[in-house]
């Protein structure tokens, strides 16, 4: 639209510079009236979907984000204590094994 605009304007100047028909002349100027309208009109759909997108983003989407983050450090905390548990029941696996004399387990300290 802005392309076409720029062309009738240009259009405008060049008929009012040779002196056009004034019918010629008042209808590129209704032609460039209603394109200036319709941008704007555009613009503003824009500028509310923009708004929109924002409000729902900071609304819905960075609550969720910042729940999912949380979740993932929780997770990692819950890992690591995962692999603690872990090793020391390996560890104490091992020894025990090791403490078991010919089928007999001596006492743990």
């Amino acid at each position: 639209m802005r392309v076409i605009h720029d062309r009738k304007c240009r259009k405008l100047k060049r008929m009012d510079d040779r002196g056009a028909d004034f019918h010629k002349v008042d209808a590129t100027r209704t032609l460039i009236r209603s394109l200036s309208t319709k941008i704007r009109m555009a613009i503003q759909v824009v500028d509310k979907i923009s708004m929109t997108i924002n409000k729902i983003r900071d609304e819905e989407l960075w609550p969720q984000l910042k729940e999912l983050i949380q979740g993932y450090v929780m997770l990692k905390s819950y890992r690591s204590c995962y692999l603690f548990s872990v090793q020391n029941v390996t560890l104490f696996m091992m020894v025990g094994y090791m403490l078991c004399v010919g089928g007999k387990t001596i006492p743990y300290l």
